[in-house]
């Protein structure tokens, strides 16, 4: 049976989800061509159809992983003033949502520790990945920091990837405190003034 190009598309788009979703629960010794397929509904055969290998399968979750974060950052350029724009990505990113939900999140804390694991193309994925994440914040920030945007940009995403890892492993209430401590100290940081409740 022929499937349309649209068809192959949106297949392959719900295994690199399921591969993506599983890497950032299990790391990559924790996937398998099998239960990936089997996650997402379809057969192990038709799996060479989408991908030439595994390692082929992880380099693209990857990838689609940073894609997704990326739009996340993209939503908030849509802001008028890069502040505001800013300071919702923090509050996004250091929220008890994404606490809870590492296995939507930004991949850098759920893969940091996988890379000595990953194949080459995996790891440059994920550098791409971490960079097209830098040069958006970077435009959030040049307004107010001109040239200091960039290393600015760096610091401050290393502090909420660690901020968020030490939330994750600490209880509530304890946990909860300490990301809303995380957000007004970044935020005061990067010099972005919205404030959130809670």
């Amino acid at each position: 049976m022929r499937y349309s190009p649209d068809h192959k598309a949106a297949t392959r788009e719900r295994v690199l989800r399921e591969a993506a979703t599983a890497l950032r629960e299990h790391g990559t010794a924790g996937v398998s061509v099998a239960d990936i397929m089997k996650r997402a509904g379809l057969t192990h055969g038709g799996f060479y159809a989408h991908f030439e290998s595994k390692d082929d399968m992880i380099g693209h979750a990857v990838e689609y992983m940073f894609d997704q974060r990326y739009a996340t950052v993209l939503s908030y350029e849509g802001l008028k003033d890069p502040g505001e724009a800013l300071a919702a990505f923090v509050d996004d990113y250091l929220s008890l949502d994404h606490r809870d939900r590492p296995e939507t999140g930004c991949p850098i804390p759920a893969l940091s520790a996988e890379l000595s694991r990953m194949e080459s193309g995996a790891c440059l994925q994920f550098r791409n990945g971490y960079e097209r994440l830098v040069v958006r914040m970077s435009k959030l920030l040049r307004p107010a920091h001109g040239a200091n945007a960039t290393p600015l940009t760096k610091s401050a995403l290393a502090e909420m990837v660690g901020s968020l890892v030490v939330a994750r492993a600490l209880p509530d209430p304890e946990s909860a405190n300490f990301l809303k401590n995380a957000r007004s100290q970044v935020k005061s940081r990067l010099g972005s003034g919205r404030k959130k409740a809670s």
